[in-house]
């Protein structure tokens, strides 16, 4: 699994890219976050979402054998989780903390 930023478009002219984090993959507790995912709630129609733009979208990219990727779009300005025609609401349980923790206990490779 692993943890991407992309650059959105800025409209600007001239303006230097966004800097973004370089991916983090995860390849341990991999189970355990999509755990945490899956038990959360599907977003109530009356959550608010921020009528704003992001210079950077987060995403986490789950790779299985066999299978495309799923790619889960991380929302900011809607406190959701995005795969495909499916939305989940972390207005209660943020995942981004729980995939930072999961990422540095992982052991490091030589």
């Amino acid at each position: 699994m692993t943890r991407c930023e992309t650059p959105l478009a800025t409209g600007r002219p001239g303006r230097s890219a966004t800097a973004v984090a370089a991916p983090k993959v995860l390849t341990t507790g991999v189970d355990q976050l999509a755990a945490v995912l899956n038990a959360l709630p599907a977003v109530p129609a009356d959550q608010a979402c921020l009528p704003i733009t992001l210079p950077v979208q987060l995403s986490l990219v789950f790779t299985l054998p066999e299978q495309q990727p799923l790619v889960v779009i991380v929302d900011p300005t809607c406190s959701a989780l995005i795969a495909g025609d499916r939305a989940r609401s972390y207005t209660a349980l943020n995942p981004l903390p729980v995939f930072d923790s999961l990422y540095a206990a992982q052991p490091t490779s030589p």
